[in-house]
């Protein structure tokens, strides 16, 4: 029995929310003095900015860069002053709680000592205009355990160090304006120096030794951030990990590292604390910082944990937000959880933000790595696009392996680092440069304008589609040169068709075949029409007129047709709309179609590919998997020369249908301690849908002097075959129908067992639902109320969402009561980033109880109220189906007649039918979908005089009009209706039999149409 929370003694395990990837591939590189500096200044020359700054003379004087990272270390040499000799760190900022040092206790001088419960500190002629000392201690230990400092600032070797912190009012009573750190922890202040808040007084000192040389490894250095008025708190500031202070070097950096800008003043904000994890609700407070004092330019190197969105990520919004009120540009890491497609970070309409992935040239893989690789290439694990709702990330991509400034402490203070954290802060320095420039020579400018000129003046890269590259790599004399024309930017609002996005930037389709798509297009702010010319980069989109004309305020549609070609693979293009009045391209929208290969029983459920690939390259390939497979098999295995050695060495990296990489597998090929000649991988249990096998050729081969791998990837798929997807039935008034007789062939290509197929529901989709108001504060966990699950159950369902426009962090657990065990072990988990709607499903729950944990992660306004629901659906006896037990072997197909009984009510009925054996056990699965009542829709086709073309009509079954840009799959190809039409070739393979598929929240149908 369910007593109390306590005693369900549950311990929740949190998905970091944020994790910074701070390097992927760490080299460590001794270099000499004179060549710490090589690896930026050849970076630097492949984007133009030596020539660039020979030719203009700017260095980023009189620009601001707010860089939003670990923080900034303040003594580093090479970022202490700008070109022109003024302070280079102007701000240092803690959002974090990492450095906080509560400082409630009080005390009095007693000759020129205070008294504490740890030892008389000596003070000497430290005064406070009160008379009232507050102090208290930083202790190592408080400082994030993951971070590269080790928890250990004083560099001893420990985390067990303590250090006495005191706050005085030095001018007012009351007014507390100066600390003072016992840095060595001798119980003595006389020996250290006066701290001010650092942007009054840009103060730093450091923690170690007294007496050991000055910037040494044996010091850490830190800020004073933040001091209570009332002497309650004080923050101390550091970067206890590294990475900021790289991103710092690599823009700004001015001593042996001259950073893309040097000249540049930069804001500390540290929003990510030593470990490298943080949260939105952090960052986008340092955002507003940086933009309401001054940035004119925010660094954002943030790599995060893989989430789903549609297009409303609130920071995004945040972004531009800020950028529209403030003139701030933002500039922003497109993520390293590359490989795959859609594996950016980057989400929601990125307008005026630059989005950034990683490069690497020839020079820079020699120079840093010692391979022999001769073309551009980009990091593997740089973040891809295309977005969720089709639009690009990255918008550019940049060098991402260079040696930056690190903290003293570390390495001697420089060190190589790879990621799309480095190509950030080389996108800032060279936007800081044009910027100056625009200044000095009047040229107006903005950040559309900024990242407009950058992304025309940037360089495509050979064997890389925009979805892995963006528009290319940056390249700041081209960008100049555009910026100098680009007068005005009209704002064109674009919206498109993506599958499950309410707002898509581009299309976006994985499996599914575009036919005729709608774009509309509406001119928001233009006083004067603006006429676009409508193209396409690619033969196979065409858009279905030339030009349209676009009044301020109106919408317009026009179509693109689509010839995807045939082969496997996926295939990318643009639409372009062009005003000729404006410079550049008004509108671009990209399309992305992924052809995947598909399991049959014509090809064994087997399908093998060969290939090659060239060193630091890879090549896709996509699978589609349907609810059947019970388990996805692939290997990956390298070719013999004649010599009998293996040519080439490669890994593959499985993802899937969410975007997420499940396996980076081990290398197969040739290796200087052990070959071998195969990898694989199997996955049971595969999520539905198309999965992606990225096959990586490792940079690494250079060194046995060989420029490509041939290699075999296989992949199989063992289940239950069924003859097609799920069972859908559509059904409006015109067609009262009590029971319809189904018949669906089955194909074991899974294992010798012993079963039969089952049907489970027909159930109302809302049917049964149990819904409540949680009031829940940030930090707290809710439970939600106990639910019972019957023997009877085939779904359990669960959905919360915050009735607040806050955008809070909840996130949703769902616990189920071992008897036997008498314990609580979970069931569930929906904890997706940066969100507060969340779902857990489970098909064919354990009969007992279960109860629903709501975790408020981050609320950022302190509490919500939370909608909370759950829905069990029992079987409803309304499948029957005409299957007994028996032994079905590996090969065998047979027939399963089944009925329903169609329900009477208006409404959506969900069921499932399932391949069960003699334990019970669940070995396949299959929908059923029944709508009832739908409005009713009519349809017409039409063969045309040549006979070769068919037209279809959709009309609304009550007003008899015709249905427009209503979403029809034909032939498994997908339209948009027309003036509620689509017309397609009658091709050879149609005449036969022409399927119509609508499944939309007002019209549902499934119809075959037969022409001879």
């Amino acid at each position: 029995m369910l007593s109390s929370n306590s005693e369900l003694k549950i311990k929740l395990k949190k998905v970091v929310i944020l994790k910074l990837v701070l390097m992927l591939c760490l080299n460590t590189v001794i270099l000499a003095a004179e060549d710490l500096g090589l690896s930026l200044f050849i970076t630097k020359s492949e984007i133009g900015i030596n020539r660039f700054v020979e030719e203009s003379g700017v260095d980023g004087r009189g620009i601001t860069v707010a860089v939003i990272d670990t923080g900034v270390d303040p003594a580093h040499p090479d970022l202490m002053q700008t070109t022109d000799g003024h302070q280079k760190i102007i701000d240092w900022v803690d959002f974090t709680n990492e450095g906080l040092v509560q400082t409630p206790y009080r005390a009095v001088e007693i000759n020129d000592e205070i008294i504490t419960p740890n030892g008389n500190i000596r003070i000497g002629r430290i005064n406070s205009r009160s008379g009232v000392f507050h102090y208290g201690f930083f202790r190592e230990d408080q400082i994030e355990e993951k971070g590269f400092m080790g928890q250990d600032v004083n560099r001893d070797g420990d985390s067990e160090d303590s250090f006495f912190v005191l706050v005085v009012d030095s001018k007012i009573a009351g007014f507390y304006d100066t600390v003072w750190v016992d840095t060595d922890g001798d119980n003595d202040l006389t020996d250290e120096k006066p701290l001010k808040v650092f942007s009054k007084n840009y103060d730093w000192a450091f923690f170690g030794k007294k007496g050991s040389k000055l910037l040494s490894p044996d010091h850490s250095s830190f800020v004073v951030t933040e001091i209570d008025l009332r002497g309650g708190y004080v923050k101390l500031g550091f970067d206890g990990n590294g990475h900021g202070t790289h991103v710092a070097g690599i823009l700004g950096g001015n001593g042996k590292i001259k950073g893309i800008a040097p000249g540049v003043r930069i804001m500390a904000l540290k929003a990510l604390g030593s470990s490298g994890d943080g949260s939105w609700e952090d960052i986008s407070k340092a955002m507003k910082y940086a933009a309401a004092n001054g940035a004119d330019i925010v660094s954002i190197s943030i790599g995060t944990t893989f989430s789903s969105k549609d297009g409303t990520n609130s920071h995004i919004q945040l972004m531009n937000y800020l950028s529209t009120k403030y003139n701030t540009l933002f500039v922003i890491a497109a993520g390293n959880d590359g490989p795959g497609l859609g594996s950016t970070t980057v989400y929601g309409d990125v307008s005026r933000a630059v989005v950034v992935g990683a490069y690497i040239s020839p020079r820079i893989w020699k120079l840093n790595y010692n391979y022999d690789v001769p073309y551009d290439g980009l990091w593997y694990f740089s973040g891809m696009g295309p977005k969720k709702d089709g639009g690009i990330a990255p918008d550019v991509v940049a060098p991402g392996s260079v040696v930056s400034t690190v903290n003293i402490w570390d390495s001697g203070g420089y060190y190589l680092l790879d990621g799309t954290s480095m190509a950030v802060p080389h996108v800032v320095g060279l936007a800081a440069l044009l910027i100056e420039r625009a200044k000095k020579e009047g040229i107006d400018y903005g950040p559309e304008k900024i990242k407009k000129a950058i992304t025309m003046g940037a360089r495509p890269l050979d064997g890389f589609q925009f979805f892995e590259r963006g528009f290319g790599l940056v390249d700041i004399n081209k960008a100049w040169y555009h910026l100098q024309r680009i007068k005005d930017i009209p704002r064109i609002s674009i919206k498109t068709y993506t599958p499950g996005v309410s707002a898509a930037k581009g299309i976006y389709l994985r499996g599914d075949k575009p036919g005729r798509l709608m774009v509309s297009v509406i001119n928001t702010d233009s006083e004067k029409a603006i006429t676009l010319k409508l193209s396409s980069d690619v033969k196979w989109i065409k858009p279905d007129r030339e030009k349209i004309i676009l009044p301020r305020g109106k919408e317009r549609k026009f179509y693109v047709d689509f010839n995807v070609p045939q082969s496997p693979g996926v295939y990318c293009g643009f639409v372009y709309g062009d005003d000729a009045y404006n410079y550049g391209k008004e509108v671009v929208i990209p399309v992305t179609v992924v052809q995947p290969y598909t399991f049959t029983d014509e090809n064994s459920y087997k399908v093998d590919i060969s290939d090659s690939v060239r060193v630091g390259r890879w090549k896709r390939y996509y699978f589609n998997i349907d609810s059947s497979v019970s388990e996805l098999n692939f290997s990956l295995s390298v070719q013999k020369a004649t010599s009998g050695v293996l040519n080439g060495r490669v890994r593959m990296h499985v993802i899937n249908p969410m975007g997420k990489e499940v396996v980076m597998s081990d290398y197969a090929g040739v290796d200087f301690v052990q070959s071998r000649e195969r990898i694989e991988s199997r996955i049971t249990q595969p999520m539905p849908g198309v999965w992606e096998v990225v096959v990586y050729c490792d940079p690494q081969l250079s060194e046995y002097g060989m420029m490509e791998s041939r290699f075999r990837l296989s992949s199989s798929i063992k289940g239950i075959v069924w003859e097609k997807p799920r069972v859908f039935l559509s059904f409006s008034k015109a067609e009262p129908v009590s029971m319809v007789s189904e018949s669906i062939n089955v194909k074991n290509y899974f294992k010798n067992f012993t079963g039969k197929v089952v049907g489970l529901g027909v159930v109302e989709e809302s049917h049964g639902k149990v819904e409540r108001i949680i009031e829940i504060q940030n930090q707290d966990i809710k439970t939600g109320p106990l639910i019972e699950v019957s023997r009877d159950a085939f779904l359990l369902k669960l959905k919360i969402d915050d009735t607040g426009t806050n955008k809070s962090d909840i996130d949703l657990y769902l616990y189920y009561y071992n008897e036997e065990k008498q314990e609580w072990e979970q069931a569930g988990v929906s904890s997706t980033f940066d969100e507060s709607r969340e779902s857990i499903e489970i098909l064919h729950p354990k009969p007992g109880k279960y109860v629903a944990y709501i975790d408020g992660y981050s609320i950022p306004v302190g509490k919500t109220r939370v909608k909370y629901e759950h829905q069990v659906f029992n079987d409803s006896g309304k499948i029957v189906v005409m299957d007994d037990f028996k032994q079905h072997h590996v090969g065998e197909t047979w027939e399963v007649p089944l009925y329903i009984a169609v329900p009477k009510d208006k409404g959506s009925y969900i069921g499932y039918l399932m391949m069960i054996d003699e334990k019970g056990d669940v070995l396949s699965t299959i929908p059923i979908d029944i709508k009832i009542q739908q409005k009713e829709l009519l349809v017409t086709a039409s063969l045309l005089n040549t006979g070769d073309t068919v037209v279809f009509r959709f009309y609304d079954g009550v007003s008899l009009q015709p249905v427009d840009n209503l979403p029809v799959k034909i032939n498994h190809v997908l339209f948009k209706t027309e003036d509620g039409a689509v017309t397609l070739p009658l091709n050879d393979s149609g005449r036969n039999a022409v399927e119509v598929l609508i499944d939309h929240e007002q019209y549902s149908m499934y119809k075959k149409f037969y022409f001879f």
